[in-house]
């Protein structure tokens, strides 16, 4: 893993400065995007289709159809049956995004906590050290408090990380009725933290980047909205990016879909669309944490933690801000990532899930014929 070096602990003020004036922006895209839609789709239709509209470079003049256009199909539809309902990233880009709404709106609900958990099973610390690295401009927020979570019986950051940062080793003696692996290390710290309504926690994944602008945007969703869950854009190039353009170009598309299948029934029904949440960046009230838990043996525990908060009533809200995080490492452990994905998210127990699983599913493997040969 790779480390950060002085100059980018500089620079990473530079990444908060984008955060806010990329919402600036975003601000207008009802306005921006409807546009660049238009000219994009009208640039295709001159370039690719003759007058009646069919694509010139699959299509032989009097022939209906060909084997061209088979190849084509196969390809593609599983991509846009994937997109039910249909284009959900292009009304998500479309439709007005009001990105200050929180911080807009008047405080109306007080808390006693903050917590950013970061879970870790130690056995990259240097991301850790990274990651903690960046927290030290944030330290002294009101009422925001910073723990690591370690999953291993030896604590290898035993004096190398702040003392404003709480350690906790979960025991090895700990079992949960059914939860494994991520899930138990939450259910542990669920049930051994007093957490109440007054209480928040921000989950994180080890490698995962925040900054003060993102900080602000997690109090401001806490004082002045009204859901019990927030969940918000995570972007992968903090490094390592391009460095595998197979992974890069497949967190790309991660990257878009916050604006469709994530962001958007969250904003206009304040639901998940079937329960697709991230485990990271994720913020949740106590009363959420204490009502559905983390015991479950579900592989996608963040999957099914959504699906089930959401069965049960509780409010999801958007946080307009970007975390940052890395692509895989290799095209083995982009497959390997989503293999788990999906054997988790076909255990949950929603035959409608499932159906759009298999879609996904196809969707990858069409995205990986077109990805391999780049």
């Amino acid at each position: 893993m790779n480390s950060l070096n002085h100059t980018d602990l500089e620079l990473r003020p530079l990444l908060d400065r984008r955060s806010e004036k990329l919402f600036k922006i975003l601000n207008y895209n009802w306005v921006i995007f409807p546009i660049t839609a238009a000219l994009s789709f009208l640039g295709m239709d001159t370039q690719f289709t003759d007058p009646s509209g069919v694509v010139e470079a699959v299509v032989k003049p009097g022939v209906l159809w060909t084997s061209d256009c088979t190849i084509i199909a196969i390809v593609l539809v599983p991509f846009l049956i994937a997109q039910i309902p249909p284009y959900f990233i292009l009304w998500g880009l479309c439709l007005p995004i009001r990105p200050f709404s929180y911080a807009n709106s008047p405080k109306q609900r007080s808390f006693r906590s903050l917590r950013v958990c970061l879970v870790t099973k130690a056995t990259n610390v240097q991301t850790v050290i990274n990651t903690v690295d960046l927290w030290k401009p944030l330290h002294q927020s009101f009422r925001v408090r910073f723990v690591v979570v370690i999953d291993s019986p030896h604590n290898p950051f035993i004096g190398i990380l702040p003392s404003w940062v709480e350690q906790l080793q979960v025991p090895p003696s700990f079992q949960a009725k059914h939860a494994t692996h991520k899930a138990r290390v939450l259910e542990w710290y669920r049930q051994n933290t007093d957490l109440t309504d007054q209480d928040w926690v921000l989950h994180l994944d080890e490698e995962t980047e925040i900054d003060e602008y993102l900080l602000n945007t997690c109090l401001d969703f806490i004082e002045r909205g009204s859901e019990d869950v927030g969940m918000g854009t995570i972007y992968y190039n903090a490094y390592n990016h391009w460095t595998h353009p197979i992974t890069t170009v497949a967190e790309i598309l991660r990257i878009a879909e916050n604006f469709g299948r994530y962001q958007l029934p969250v904003r206009f029904f304040h639901q998940p669309l079937l329960g697709f949440m991230r485990g990271s960046f994720l913020l949740l009230n106590g009363t959420v944490e204490n009502a559905i838990g983390w015991d479950t043996d579900c592989l996608t525990e963040d999957h099914w933690f959504a699906f089930y908060a959401a069965k049960q009533g509780f409010k999801f809200g958007w946080l307009n801000a970007i975390a940052r995080e890395q692509p895989p490492n290799s095209l083995v452990d982009l497959l390997r990532q989503r293999r788990r994905w999906y054997s988790g998210e076909l255990m949950i127990d929603s035959w409608a899930l499932r159906v759009v699983v298999a879609f996904n599913m196809l969707e990858f493997v069409a995205n990986l014929i077109l990805w391999v040969p780049l």
